[in-house]
């Protein structure tokens, strides 16, 4: 006993003090250079990913505009069938705010707003640019409603010769939506400069102004170094306000100009946490140079502490922390004690690892299926609707209805692997104003075109003066598709589906009901739980995910059903 207190002591007073003291200031150093570098790389992050966004969104622009261009340059459409479809894509294409068609071959000035006079704008870029075969963008203006906007043209081609130009005005509130929509906790705010310096959208409601004025942003030290390809975060002071850190990433224009998505926030927000962490390190060294010493001078007493470290260790495992380990190496029964608990606790983290790993497949089998749920419709759609058109390819209506039905579900697939992407964060849901009947009608066309179905009797009972609901339509769509898909294959394709819509003043609803067999009582009570099922290939995903997704828009959702009578399930949204 004797010999392991003196060994104690002297190796205590002679290794531990200098050891601590080295580990202090190394982890000190190291930890606020990493959590320098995870901030600006953090906010780094957040300005690439909304440059991307706000480069795909003006690349979006550009390709409806070719789209157009090229569907306008069909000679046999005469300037009545080219007026429609201009206004067309005007309501379709909700960014767009007015089209004007110049045929220089024919002499034709076509317009979305035909009582407007366009004859100077064949002196100006917009129209001369396109002319000579490039895209042209012009820089961003406030409209008198106070709205961005942005002119874009295009080249309108014939047998490869430019024949005319095609100019778009777009709104882009939804490039304001989207900086404004970027909070980094406080401070921390996106704006965007062109690369004239000027600044045309900001997240910070007290620099709205600005934007409205078209402040210059030339002279901030981050211009020049983001536009030359240097991405480096700057720490600068602007005049009357606060420090900051500012990071951003570059965005180009379709006609090769360039802008900036940079985010500002405070250094005194952003390097808290790394000031917090700085005090608590010096305090921990401190702490613990002062119990060492105390230790070395209470050295008579160190022949418990090895007892002790084990005491500890043995409740950091209990507590779950299987990470832990005792270090005794001295040369006798309590190195051996320390040796046997070290084996201990590495058998029960390999155990608990196991049990992690078969955790994690079965998660992972379970999102598997919800993936195979929640694709399957939109996939179906688009093969029933390539089906009918492989039928009938001369039919108008039918390609009408088939590049609808394109555009839509790919739509809904995107959507959802967006949703799915930002799996680990809470899904973002747009909630709009809804006409139910529009909206069930819309959905219930998918059905009645699919010639598979041809033998269900689908029965509408629509109350024509229900009032609008507030919802997501991405969630809402999934949850009728998911319903639908239920009734369907509980009629067998040949039985009675009715849809009905009402309202009491309070509340909406929207009934869903089938002739098929019904579910029994034993399964109609846990019929909104995962893997609950009626069906002998089901995964038993479908109601519990549309009980979610109803929820998670503010609507309940119920079901009644009798054995050999059908089942009726019921949305209820607030009015």
């Amino acid at each position: 006993m004797k010999r392991l207190s003196y060994k104690f002591i002297r190796l205590l007073l002679a290794a531990a003090l200098i050891p601590i003291v080295i580990f202090g200031a190394i982890s000190i150093y190291s930890s606020r250079k990493v959590a320098y570098e995870t901030v600006v790389q953090g906010n780094q992050n957040v300005a690439r990913r909304a440059a991307g966004e706000i480069g795909i969104y003006l690349k979006n622009s550009v390709d409806t505009m070719k789209t157009l261009a090229d569907n306008l340059s069909n000679v046999n459409l005469n300037p009545a069938q080219k007026e429609r479809i201009i206004k067309n894509y005007v309501i379709d294409y909700g960014r767009l705010e007015e089209i004007l068609l110049v045929d220089q071959s024919t002499g034709e000035t076509i317009s979305s707003r035909p009582e407007n006079d366009f004859r100077e704008i064949l002196n100006s870029n917009e129209f001369k640019i396109p002319m000579g075969g490039k895209i042209y963008s012009s820089d961003v203006f406030i409209s008198s409603s106070l709205a961005p906007m942005m002119k874009i043209s295009v080249p309108v081609l014939h047998l490869n010769k430019v024949v005319g130009a095609l100019i778009g005005n777009f709104n882009l509130i939804d490039m304001w939506k989207l900086v404004d929509s970027i909070r980094i906790e406080d401070t921390g705010f996106a704006f965007v400069v062109t690369d004239s310096g000027r600044l045309i959208a900001h997240g910070n409601d007290n620099r709205k102004a600005d934007v409205i004025r078209g402040d210059n942003l030339s002279g901030l030290p981050l211009f020049k170094p983001v536009f030359s390809g240097d991405s480096r975060p700057v720490i600068y002071r602007e005049k009357g306000r606060a420090k900051v850190l500012s990071v951003a990433s570059e965005v180009v224009l379709p006609d090769g100009r360039k802008w900036a998505v940079a985010i500002e926030q405070s250094t005194a927000e952003a390097f808290r946490a790394v000031h917090i962490l700085t005090i608590e390190l010096v305090v921990l060294v401190l702490v613990f140079l002062v119990l060492m010493s105390l230790i070395g001078y209470l050295g008579g007493k160190s022949i418990s502490d090895p007892l002790k470290e084990l005491v500890s260790a043995t409740g950091k495992v209990a507590g779950g922390d299987l990470n832990t380990r005792v270090r005794i190496q001295s040369r006798d029964e309590l190195s051996d004690l320390g040796d046997s608990f070290n084996k201990m606790a590495g058998k029960l983290g390999e155990l608990t690892e196991e049990i992690r790993r078969k955790e994690r497949i079965a998660t992972f089998g379970r999102l598997a299926a919800g993936l195979v749920h929640d694709l399957r419709h939109p996939i179906q759609n688009i093969q029933n609707s390539s089906n009918l058109i492989v039928q009938k390819p001369d039919d108008p209506q039918i390609r009408k209805v088939f590049k609808n039905t394109l555009e839509r579900e790919f739509n809904n697939i995107n959507e959802f692997l967006d949703r799915l992407r930002n799996l680990t964060k809470p899904s973002p849901i747009q909630m709009i104003k809804i006409e139910v009947n529009g909206f069930i009608s819309e959905i219930l066309r998918i059905y009645r075109n699919d010639s598979s179905l041809d033998k269900i009797e689908w029965i509408e009972e629509l109350d024509p003066k229900i009032p609008g609901i507030m919802a997501d339509r991405f969630v809402l769509e999934r949850g009728c598709k998911n319903i639908l898909t239920n009734a369907i294959e509980a009629v067998n394709g040949q039985g009675k589906i009715k849809i009905t819509t009402r309202a009491d003043g309070h509340f909406v609803y929207l009934e869903i009901c089938d002739n098929g067999p019904g579910i029994p009582p034993e399964k109609l009570k846990n019929i909104f739980e995962d893997f609950t099922t009626t069906k002998r290939r089901g995964l038993g995903l479908g109601l519990a995910t549309t009980r979610k997704l109803v929820e998670e828009i503010g609507g309940q959702i119920e079901i009644d059903s009798q054995p050999g009578q059908g089942t009726k399930v019921m949305f209820v949204f607030p009015a």
